[in-house]
């Protein structure tokens, strides 16, 4: 079939049209669309190579941060399937709301997003995150011992790094907090607590807890920062202006040391997979004595861990309780009980050979006597062949 040029030139101009109309292609899937300079300013990405397997796991893999707050939205694409729901001990209708939600996302965020390309990631992307909900956004628990009991919780359920929100203590009882932050360090949990808050303030002298203050994207303490003595912040993390996941999906601006404590949390969970041998304050001091300029750095944190763990076991004798209740030494139990084992194998042995020769249990028959044959073989009942028969 013939085509006119004035044919031909409309077809052109028409496919030239429609390429411009047509919607750009998306960014490569390793560009980012989020801004997200406060895993830049821990050395996150830095530090996973150290960790990271052949499979491109490990980057916290093993280890789960409970985030203990308003609740997390354990179904933000953000987070993928690595939330669980534990138990809420707000007293309080409604589900995950406000900030702890961005806490996790900055801590464990998977990579993915409600934008395909925006692999926004946490600190530690494939460590677990454990939502304990003590308290309503905004609002005060229904009794003044959630917080005690949601930390204790978590370090229960066997998390390894604990990051209270900011924000959730009113109102409780701040004996019990810091009695069940010394619990949970106690269990093997590291706790995060957002410096300038009343938990902070009760329990921050615990071994294997840290209270983090809020550093802007100069690394400098941010405007939001507690007005506290500088001994009374241990480290300090990004927490201001920081674009984080929400709950129901989407990102907004999250500031305070809620959010520094998150980056912190997400720190500890790469140092605690990575290093399981490690006590609570073992990791601390590895956060603290790796920070530059005050701030926390992941990269460092993981060397100053291999160092401390150099000559730690991974199964640590000193760890397992010693039993002094017993009157005698334990060998000679083993010794006692070995040779009763001994015993009774030669026993069984002996019972099996005799059953062997006779089965059934028959009574044994005694040897007939003939006259004149003594001793002989008795003969057959059977003919021999051809006895009897008769010659033609």
């Amino acid at each position: 079939m013939r085509t006119s040029h004035a044919g031909s030139g409309l077809c052109a101009l028409l496919l030239a049209a429609g390429a411009v109309a047509a919607p750009s292609a998306p960014p490569a899937w390793g560009d980012a669309l989020i801004d997200q300079w406060g895993l830049e300013a821990v050395g996150a990405r830095d530090a996973w190579p150290a960790v990271q397997d052949e499979d491109g796991g490990g980057r916290g893999g093993g280890a789960t941060v409970a985030v203990v707050g308003t609740g997390v939205d354990a179904d933000n694409p953000n987070l993928g399937d690595g939330v669980t729901e534990g138990t809420d001990f707000s007293g309080a209708d409604g589900g995950a709301e406000g900030a702890s939600t961005a806490i996790a996302g900055v801590a464990a965020a998977t990579g993915y997003g409600v934008e395909h390309t925006a692999r926004f990631q946490g600190v530690a992307p494939d460590a677990r995150v454990l939502s304990v909900r003590v308290a309503p956004e905004g609002g005060a628990a229904g009794d003044g011992d959630a917080l005690e009991s949601g930390i204790r919780y978590a370090a229960d359920e066997g998390a390894q790094v604990v990051a209270v929100a900011d924000g959730v203590a009113g109102g409780q009882d701040m004996e019990g907090v810091a009695e069940a932050v010394a619990y949970a360090a106690h269990e093997g949990t590291l706790v995060l607590l957002p410096a300038g808050d009343p938990a902070a303030e009760a329990a921050s002298a615990s071994d294997g807890a840290l209270t983090v203050g809020p550093v802007g994207r100069d690394l400098s303490p941010s405007q939001a920062s507690p007005s506290q003595d500088a001994g009374a912040i241990d480290v300090y993390a990004p927490g201001e202006d920081v674009e984080a996941p929400a709950p129901g999906g989407g990102y907004e601006q999250a500031s305070g040391s809620g959010i520094a404590a998150g980056f912190a949390a997400g720190t500890a969970a790469l140092v605690r997979a990575e290093h399981p041998q490690l006590l609570p304050d073992q990791a601390a001091e590895a956060l603290t004595g790796s920070a530059q300029g005050g701030v926390v750095n992941a990269p460092a944190a993981l060397e100053q861990a291999e160092g401390a763990a150099e000559d730690i076991p991974l199964y640590n004798e000193d760890l397992v309780a010693e039993d002094d209740g017993l009157p005698i030494p334990a060998w000679t139990l083993w010794a006692a009980g070995g040779a009763l084992v001994l015993a009774l194998l030669v026993v069984l042995v002996l019972v099996m050979r005799r059953n062997a020769k006779n089965p059934y249990g028959l009574p044994e028959r005694e040897p007939e006597d003939r006259p004149g044959r003594e001793g002989a073989a008795r003969p057959s009942g059977r003919r021999r062949k051809g006895s009897g028969r008769r010659r033609k």
